[in-house]
């Protein structure tokens, strides 16, 4: 992969301050320079409390699934990077989900239980976080870094990211 944007992605981490030295931030790192994640990242990334979520400690969570509607959210969108080699997104995914938690740790009030909310409600609630992403992959399908089984429509995110 080109070493610019192994540079944006420690950039962006930096600039979010995830400790570069733990777990997923290595390994996106890794991933990036090696040209794809392994069928072990693959797996961590697929289970709610080996993914960058479950990584973040005293993250309330019930029966190992996000209670937050948003950090489950972003915990499927961080899979979906990682399971299609889209190193940015998966940098970014991070960054997103490092703060929220913190967010909740600080303050849990904050949170938005998934499980409380009717199903329109959590789209409403989504909404925002949906277009930015729709977004964030039209910018990665233009720049040909879109790749596998994601696409860049609001369409494909709702039926395949959210957690509803």
């Amino acid at each position: 992969m080109s070493e610019n944007l192994t540079e944006a992605i420690v950039d962006l981490l930096d600039d979010y301050e995830v400790d570069l030295n733990l777990y997923w931030p290595k390994k996106i790192i890794d991933a990036c320079n090696n040209g794809g994640f392994g069928d072990e990242e693959r797996g961590k990334a697929s289970n709610w409390t080996t993914c960058a979520c479950g990584e973040c400690a005293n993250i309330p969570d019930a029966n190992y699934k996000p209670e937050d509607l948003i950090l489950g959210f972003f915990g499927m969108v961080f899979y979906h990077a990682v399971k299609n080699d889209l190193f940015l997104l998966a940098a970014n995914s991070l960054c997103i989900i490092e703060h929220r938690a913190a967010l909740i740790l600080f303050f849990p009030g904050m949170r938005l239980s998934r499980f409380i909310l009717s199903h329109k409600s959590k789209l409403e609630k989504l909404d925002p976080y949906i277009d930015a992403l729709v977004e964030d992959l039209q910018d990665l399908e233009n720049d040909g870094l879109l790749s596998g089984e994601i696409y860049a429509t609001r369409e494909w995110v709702t039926e395949n990211v959210a957690i509803l």
